[in-house]
C-alpha cells in the first residue's frame, strides 16, 4: 500500500489530467517517478520497491514542493500550519519555507505563542520567516528567557521589553546569520562585569548585538588602563575603534586653566565624561592646550566639564591661528623616512596578536609616573608606548626607532618638544 499522501497526489492526477493513453497509476503500481505535463503521464519502466525513497515528483499544480526524507512538505500544509496559529501575509514566502521542517516550524510557532511574541511579531513576516528558517525554538527560548529574567522588572515590562527588542535588535533571535550567539556571550560577559542589565539594556541596546570578540579586545585594553566599565560608559569603552588610541588622548593632556587656577586632567575627565571618546581627535588636544597657553577657559560650566569651544570641532570659536598650529609636531621624525613611517603606522593599525618586549621597555621605569612616562616634561601613555613596541618588535623592527615612534605616535607636542624628546630617546635608546 502506497503512502496516504502519495495515494492523494495520483487521485489528484487522475482527476485534473487526461491521459492520452486512458490509462492511470492506480495504487497498486510501484513508481519511482511521475512526470506531469500537459500531454502525458509516463510511468518509469523501473519499478523499486514501495519501500524505498521516491526520489522527484514534478506536477504542473502548485500544491507539493519538494520531498524530504520520504516526507513531502506541501504548501497546503504549510498554509493549515499558519491559519491555526493566525500567520498573516505569509503567502510570498511559502516557497521558501516548502525546504524547512513543517515540525521545527511548529514547534517554534508554539514558542512563540506561549512566550506572548506572537501577537507582537505577526504582521512581521520578513522577521517572521527567518526565524522560521533560520532559528529554532531552544535558541529562542535562550532569547526570550534572557529577556524575562535579566532585562525586565516584571511581566507588564517583559512585554515592553520585548517589543523593544524587537524594533531595535531583532537579530538576536535569528541563530544562522544573525546575532544570537553575540547577545548570547555579551550577556553572560556583562553579567560577569557585574553590570546592571536593564540599566545597560536603557542606555545601548546596540551593545548586545556587538561583535563579541571585539569587545572582548577592547576590554583588555580598558583594562591596562585601570578604568571600570559601568552601563553608562560601556558602550563608548566598549564599542569604540581603536579605543586604545582615544583614551591616550587624554592620558597624555594634563593642562592648566588659569582662569580657575584648576588643573584638567584627562584621566579624571574621561571617568565622567566617557561619552567625549567618540569625539577626541587631536584638534581637541590642541585646542586644551591652546586655552591653557592664552588664558582662555580649559572648563565649562559642568565640574570637570571642558568647555564648549574646546568640544565643538564644527565651529573654530577660539580662533586659532595657522602659524600656531604649524609649530606642532606632524611625523617629521628625525630617524625614520616616509614610508618607514607609513609602514609603522599600517602595522599599528592592522595588528592584534603580538609578542611581548615590555622587558626592553625596563629602562623607562623611571620615567614612569602612574599612567605616563614623564619624559622632558612631555607626558607620554605607557599603556600606548608598551602596546605599539610589542607590534612594532614582533615584526622584527629596529629597536631605537620602535621606541621613538611608539612615544611620538599621536603625541600633541610642538616640533620643539619633539625634538628635545627625541634626543633623550635616543641617549635612552642606546641601552637598549
Amino acid at each position: 500500500i502506497l503512502p496516504n499522501d502519495f495515494n492523494e497526489i495520483i487521485e489528484e492526477i487522475n482527476e485534473q489530467q487526461e491521459v492520452n493513453s486512458n490509462e492511470t497509476v492506480t495504487e497498486n503500481e510501484d513508481v519511482k517517478e511521475v512526470i506531469t505535463n500537459q500531454e502525458h503521464l509516463e510511468e518509469i519502466d523501473d519499478k523499486p520497491s514501495v519501500d524505498e525513497d521516491f526520489k522527484d515528483i514534478v506536477e504542473t499544480k502548485e500544491d507539493y514542493e519538494e520531498i524530504n526524507d520520504g516526507e513531502m512538505t506541501s504548501t497546503r500544509e504549510l498554509q493549515k500550519l499558519f491559519d491555526k496559529y493566525g500567520i498573516k501575509e505569509t503567502s510570498a514566502y511559502l516557497n521558501e519555507l516548502v525546504a524547512g521542517d513543517i515540525n521545527q516550524y511548529q514547534d517554534t510557532l508554539e514558542v512563540l505563542k506561549k512566550k506572548d511574541m506572537l501577537d507582537i511579531i505577526n504582521g512581521n513576516s520578513d522577521l517572521l520567516v527567518e526565524m522560521l528558517i533560520n532559528s529554532n525554538s531552544d535558541d529562542i527560548i535562550k532569547v526570550l528567557d534572557i529577556i524575562e529574567d535579566d532585562l525586565s522588572v516584571d511581566k507588564d515590562d517583559y512585554a515592553i521589553t520585548l517589543k523593544i527588542a524587537l524594533d531595535t535588535i531583532p537579530s538576536i533571535f535569528i541563530t544562522e546569520g544573525g546575532n544570537f550567539h553575540n547577545f548570547i556571550e555579551n550577556t553572560r560577559l556583562f553579567k560577569e562585569l557585574g553590570l546592571n542589565l536593564i540599566n545597560l539594556f536603557d542606555f545601548s541596546k546596540e551593545i548586545f548585538v556587538a561583535n563579541h570578540d571585539a569587545i572582548l579586545k577592547n576590554l583588555d585594553i580598558v583594562k591596562q588602563y585601570g578604568f571600570e566599565i559601568n552601563y553608562r560608559n560601556a558602550k563608548y569603552m566598549l564599542l569604540l575603534h581603536n579605543i586604545g588610541d582615544k583614551l591616550d588622548y587624554y592620558v597624555e593632556s594634563v593642562y592648566e586653566d588659569k582662569l580657575k587656577g584648576e588643573t584638567f586632567d584627562g584621566v579624571d575627565y574621561i571617568k565622567e565624561y566617557a561619552a567625549k571618546l567618540n569625539v577626541v581627535t587631536d584638534e581637541t588636544i590642541k585646542r586644551i592646550r591652546y586655552s591653557s597657553e592664552n588664558g582662555r577657559k580649559v572648563f565649562g560650566s559642568k565640574p570637570k566639564s571642558l568647555a564648549g569651544e574646546i568640544t565643538n570641532l564644527k565651529i573654530n570659536a577660539l580662533d586659532i591661528s595657522s602659524e600656531y598650529l604649524n609649530k606642532f609636531f606632524n611625523n617629521e621624525f628625525a630617524d625614520l623616512t616616509g614610508d618607514e613611517v607609513r609602514e609603522y603606522t599600517k602595522l599599528i593599525h592592522n595588528s592584534s596578536n603580538v609578542g611581548n618586549y615590555s622587558d626592553e621597555l625596563e629602562i623607562l621605569d623611571s620615567y614612569a609616573d602612574g599612567l605616563r612616562y614623564v619624559i622632558e616634561g612631555v607626558k607620554i601613555s605607557i599603556n600606548k608606548v608598551k602596546r605599539n613596541y610589542n607590534i612594532l618588535r614582533s615584526y622584527g623592527m629596529d629597536k631605537k626607532k620602535s621606541l621613538e615612534f611608539a612615544v611620538c605616535y599621536n603625541l600633541v607636542i610642538t616640533k620643539e618638544e619633539y625634538d628635545r624628546l627625541n634626543s633623550k630617546l635616543n641617549e635612552i635608546g642606546g641601552n637598549l
